[in-house]
């Protein structure tokens, strides 16, 4: 039996008409380009025309809105720490934006740690570095294992891997007693709980060592949603269930249902629990129309609501989350791809063909 004959309908159409762009342009099927194959796909609409930003200003970095996080990102490529000082010190009790901004700052510090070596050599015992420095030790951790599943990783690469994370986890430690009022470097420990296989007791305390000092803390929130998750230490039951609780002590922590369902969906072994998915979406939409209109993390959630929207069929309400989200591919949801710029732009031409298709009945 042919290959091709295994295919449904869908596919088959879909696959036909990747290769005949693939012979329009001379070239072999594997070599046809992923933007190439989105417009053979769906041709007929083009973004643009709908009033959305062209493909080519589509954008996965990091949006820097603000002028001291525009300072102090700038000055860690300089190996000057005293904007990030300012930029961490000026936070106050803001947790959700200084978890955001730590995770930024620490991903340039993972590549270029000249600003934070300076920092720490200067003021060995500030917490603000040694907060900032705990994180970065992950990241460094995560980057050392790549982003590849276990199968396709090294043992040099997991040898890095659990040698800086537990060096990471000394660090937090100690940015814990350094800055005992701060929750970031609770999420910090979650995080690490998570990396290196913590039982669900040594979890748990570290988790509500979190909430004592923030809690509805977002970030430290969906670091704990992973642990729970099956790929993880946990299972799908644990999961929504935590995502449940959560969601429902908090507005701000509403999309958590939304995480779980796509975290879910991942596997597509088991069938979507399709109602749960349908009320995750619409409380979602409904916070960010809202109250959560200005949230640090609007734009990650609108990125996962719009993904969502997609695979669920929603492709008009789909459109109102692209048209908000403007150029912007920077939420987590299409990292998973590899390609987010690539995936971000799949997802939106998938939702306006499917929603011009539609108002045509």
């Amino acid at each position: 039996m042919s290959l091709l004959r295994l295919l449904n309908p869908v596919e088959f159409r879909k696959f036909q008409l990747l290769w005949r762009e693939a012979q329009r342009q001379g070239i072999p099927f594997d070599e046809l380009s992923v933007d190439d194959g989105i417009r053979a796909l769906y041709r007929r609409t083009d973004p643009a025309t709908l009033g959305l930003p062209p493909d080519e200003e589509i954008t996965a970095e990091a949006v820097v809105d603000r002028p001291g996080l525009a300072e102090a990102c700038q000055a860690m490529g300089t190996g000057e720490w005293e904007p990030v000082a300012r930029l961490l010190t000026a936070h106050g009790d803001d947790w959700d934006r200084r978890c955001l901004d730590i995770t930024l700052l620490s991903k340039i510090a993972a590549d270029d740690g000249d600003a934070l070596d300076r920092w720490l050599f200067d003021r060995p015992d500030d917490p603000d570095a040694l907060v900032l420095r705990a994180e970065t030790l992950v990241r460094r951790a995560w980057n050392a294992r790549g982003g590849r599943v276990a199968s396709e990783t090294s043992d040099d690469q997991f040898e890095a891997f659990h040698r800086i994370i537990d060096e990471a986890e000394t660090a937090a430690w100690a940015a814990t007693e350094a800055a005992p009022d701060d929750p970031t470097p609770w999420t910090t420990l979650i995080t690490i709980a998570r990396a290196q296989g913590w039982d669900e007791e040594a979890f748990s305390r570290t988790f509500s060592e979190l909430c004592a000092r923030a809690p509805h803390h977002r970030g430290g929130h969906e670091q704990a949603l992973q642990y729970w998750c099956a790929k993880w230490h946990g299972s799908h039951k644990r999961m929504f269930a935590f995502a449940e609780e959560a969601a429902t002590t908090a507005p701000s922590l509403t999309p958590l249902r939304l995480t779980a369902v796509f975290e879910y969906s991942l596997g597509r072994k088991r069938p979507e629990p399709k109602d749960y998915a349908r009320q995750a979406m619409d409380s979602t939409a409904a916070w960010l129309a809202g109250e959560g209109v200005d949230s640090p993390y609007a734009r990650a959630d609108r990125g996962l609501l719009a993904s969502v929207l997609v695979d669920a069929g929603r492709y008009r309400e789909a459109l109102d989350q692209f048209a908000a989200l403007g150029r912007h591919a920077d939420s987590w949801v299409w990292q998973y791809s590899g390609d987010p710029e690539a995936a971000f732009r799949l997802a939106r031409w998938k939702a306006c063909h499917r929603a011009r298709k539609s108002w045509k009945v």
